[in-house]
């Protein structure tokens, strides 16, 4: 061995050491931990959610979600609740991508998403935002690589659609406003979109609006009504409507059964 290797040897042997700190650390936490048998339900479940991903597997995952708040566990990462918060989100958004890409999303896509979603870990005001952003970008990376499965989205004037969509997800969107951000026309964007996605853009937006909406109620204390101008919906009962539609029951009722599970 030449003396180049040896010196590397010779670092990668010091750096094998972990320092007394880390250890003191490690077993003060460790300590502090629940029962064994909880942290493994968790990895569990975090991994039953990651499969989802990696599959593409929407259905699955929708019925997995509205227990996450409940069955994942959230690690000591700082002292600071806010900042622990936000450490916990950017490994998820990582871990998401990561699986993403083992499902055969293309890199270009994954990583791009990736840090969209990322860069809402700074604007983000508290951990219910973060929830609402995290929850949208697993669904977001299965969505997306399911339908590359499926060899559906091609394009990137759907792909930018989508993106666009996803951030402004609060704004009263329409196909119009849409077609110019991706520079084409509207029979142009919306005849894609139908062929890409298998759904039309209008019954797609609402759908996605639809989600916000369910995180909102079982995440939040915000009225109905306040839920429906967030949305840029025009009226609470036109919000009303559209989410019965999707999920076969009022706001309220959905409220009310997801907090008494």
């Amino acid at each position: 061995m030449d003396a180049f290797d040896t010196r590397h040897v010779l670092h990668f042997e010091k750096m094998k050491s972990v320092s007394p700190e880390i250890l003191r650390n490690y077993h003060a936490f460790l300590s502090e931990q629940e029962e064994t048998t909880i942290l493994c339900n968790s990895v569990q479940y975090e991994m039953a959610l990651l499969h989802c991903v990696r599959d593409g597997d929407l259905e699955e995952l929708e019925k997995r979600m509205p227990g996450a708040p409940w069955q994942l566990h959230f690690g000591h990462f700082s002292d600071n609740q806010f900042r622990r918060e936000q450490y916990l989100y950017v490994s998820a958004i990582t871990l998401v991508t990561r699986y993403a890409l083992i499902g055969g999303l293309p890199a270009i896509q994954a990583y791009t998403l990736c840090e969209v979603y990322m860069q809402k870990a700074d604007s983000c005001k508290d951990a219910a935002e973060l929830w609402h952003y995290f929850n949208m970008a697993i669904f977001d990376f299965t969505g997306r690589v399911h339908a590359n499965k499926n060899n559906s989205i091609n394009s990137y004037p759907v792909l930018l659609s989508i993106t666009y969509i996803s951030n402004h997800i609060y704004e009263k969107i329409t196909l119009k406003r849409v077609a110019a951000h991706c520079q084409v026309t509207v029979p142009y964007l919306s005849a894609l979109f139908k062929k890409e996605m298998n759904i039309n853009f209008n019954e797609y937006l609402c759908k996605e609006k639809m989600k916000v909406a369910a995180t909102l109620l079982t995440e939040s204390s915000l009225s109905v009504m306040k839920i429906s101008e967030m949305l840029s919906y025009s009226s609470s009962s036109s919000f009303g409507m559209h989410f019965r539609k999707e999920y076969g029951l009022t706001p309220s009722r959905y409220r009310y059964i997801a907090k008494t599970k």
